[in-house]
């Protein structure tokens, strides 16, 4: 998203503009998605209403929303807020003939309100794994990867060449610059080649930025999965 956006404001773009870019992409994902799952059959009763498309909309479109409002402060804040909010709703409220913190599939309050306000089939009969608070973590997924590009931004990179994007690997040449900025090179070397290392890092203390958001965003994720389990595993104990 920060590469996105940056070129199209370098562009000239204004903030409504970016709004409706948002917008857009993720109506658009969203129709893709309902169209995989059959829309074109217009058998509403039957159809499974949510998709990874979807998913991957929905969530782009908040995430986007935060990004193009918050600084990176700001946008940490909101993806630890969002999955310790997941978090606490999966814990701590109450599912009508559960109780609170059951987290076997069909009773946790995910697959509750999927079946309280999902129209259409559920992916297994009584629970979808890309629900209505699905969509929660999938937010803070995507503004986790959000901040390490920022980072790139910021540092001055200039040059972006993903190979999947410019084609099979062989329609790459070797010594293709793939990624360049910030004291930093990463270039495509042959396959069968000597060297050890396919990218130069010149400036160890800057790209270490990089690296420190990852290794937080993944601290952060474990912790949180970690108390999850622990939680789990002193619930059946008590039982």
């Amino acid at each position: 998203m920060p590469f996105s956006f940056a070129k199209r404001i370098e562009h000239g773009a204004t903030i409504m503009q970016l709004y409706r870019h948002v917008l857009v992409r993720a109506l658009m994902l969203i129709f893709l998605g309902m169209i995989y799952n059959d829309l074109m059959k217009f058998d509403w009763a039957t159809m499974r209403y949510t998709s990874v498309l979807g998913h991957i909309g929905i969530a782009y479109f908040f995430a986007a929303l935060i990004v193009l409002n918050a600084n990176a402060v700001g946008q940490f804040i909101s993806m630890v807020g969002l999955l310790i909010a997941y978090w606490a709703m999966m814990k701590f409220i109450p599912v009508p003939g559960y109780g609170a913190g059951d987290l076997s599939p069909g009773h946790t309050l995910n697959d509750y309100l999927d079946r309280m306000l999902m129209p259409g089939q559920l992916k297994f009969g009584d629970r979808d794994p890309l629900g209505i608070l699905a969509t929660i973590p999938a937010i803070g997924t995507a503004l986790a990867g959000s901040e390490p590009a920022a980072d790139l931004a910021e540092l001055g990179v200039t040059h972006v060449l993903v190979e999947e994007q410019a084609g099979a690997r062989d329609r790459v040449p070797d010594g293709t610059v793939i990624l360049e900025g910030a004291g930093l090179t990463l270039v495509r070397l042959p396959e069968s080649g000597t060297e050890a290392q396919s990218y130069l890092l010149e400036d160890g203390a800057r790209a270490a930025v990089i690296v420190g958001d990852v290794l937080a965003a993944g601290v952060i994720l474990a912790g949180l999965a970690s108390v999850a389990v622990l939680g789990r595993r002193r619930m059946y104990a008590l039982r």
